[in-house]
């Protein structure tokens, strides 16, 4: 399943691998045209945010994404509480970029 909505102004998007996630960790990684060593100076510099919400759009946990757009979740909220299976969205932002995806978690 690859769910997601890549910046208005380039040819970037952020991808969950994998996706559905089977196990306690899925790895985001930033893809396209400005993706790969460097992607969030590319951007724009400013240090890239991910934030992952419930299906009602209720804010789970907040992650950093590495300078060259990574980052992993380990299926834990903010309080580290392990989270059940479902249908997960995430936001993020990148310097002047920004999109958003979903992500299905089977338990």
């Amino acid at each position: 399943v690859v769910d997601v909505v890549p910046s208005a102004d380039r040819a970037l998007a952020l991808v969950a691998s994998p996706n559905p996630m089977h196990g306690d960790q899925v790895s985001f990684r930033l893809t396209g045209s400005d993706a790969g060593v460097g992607a969030i100076a590319a951007t724009g510099g400013a240090e890239g945010l991910l934030t992952l919400l419930d299906a009602n759009g209720r804010e789970l946990r907040r992650l950093s994404l590495t300078a060259s757009g990574l980052a992993t979740w380990d299926g834990r909220d903010a309080a580290g509480r392990v989270l059940p299976g479902g249908v997960f969205m995430y936001r993020w932002t990148a310097g002047h970029d920004s999109g958003s995806g979903r992500l299905v978690r089977l338990r």
